[in-house]
C-alpha cells in the first residue's frame, strides 16, 4: 500500500507542475509576489505627502488588502503607514530582515491581496499625476 501512496505522490507531484516562483522577486518586494501587489511606495518616496494621499485613497476605495510595511524605516514613516493601515481597518505587518526580505530593497511598503491583481503599474508615482 505504501508503493500506492508513493506513486500517487509522485504522480501528483508531476501533474501539477514545478513551483516556478521567484524568490528573489518576492523578497524585493517585502515577500509578496509582484503580481499580486496593487500599490507600492519607494522608500525614497515615503515623505511624500501626495503619494501617502494616494496610498490612502486606494486603500478606501479597494478594501479587502493588506499593507506590508518596510521595517527599515524610520519610526515616523512606519507609524504613518500603521495610521493609513488603523484607519482603514486594514491589517498590516511589518517585514524585517528575518522574514523574506532583501537587505537592498527600495520598497517602503506595499497594499496586496491574497489573489493576483495583475496590475499594469504599481508604483504610487504612476497612481499621482
Amino acid at each position: 500500500m505504501k508503493h500506492n501512496k508513493d506513486i500517487n505522490n509522485y504522480i501528483q507531484k508531476e501533474f501539477s507542475g514545478t513551483n516556478n516562483f521567484k524568490q528573489s522577486e518576492k523578497n524585493q518586494y517585502l515577500g509578496v509576489l509582484v503580481e499580486r501587489i496593487y500599490i507600492l511606495i519607494k522608500k525614497s518616496d515615503v515623505n511624500n505627502k501626495a503619494y501617502q494621499t494616494t496610498i490612502e485613497n486606494i486603500i478606501a476605495n479597494n478594501p479587502g488588502g493588506k499593507i506590508k510595511i518596510n521595517a527599515d524605516l524610520e519610526m515616523k514613516s512606519r507609524l504613518t503607514f500603521i495610521k493609513i493601515a488603523q484607519k482603514n481597518n486594514t491589517p498590516f505587518t511589518l517585514v524585517d530582515n528575518d522574514t523574506s526580505l532583501d537587505s537592498t530593497t527600495q520598497v517602503a511598503a506595499i497594499y496586496h491581496f491574497e489573489q493576483p491583481t495583475h496590475q499594469d503599474k504599481i508604483d504610487v508615482s504612476e497612481f499621482t499625476m
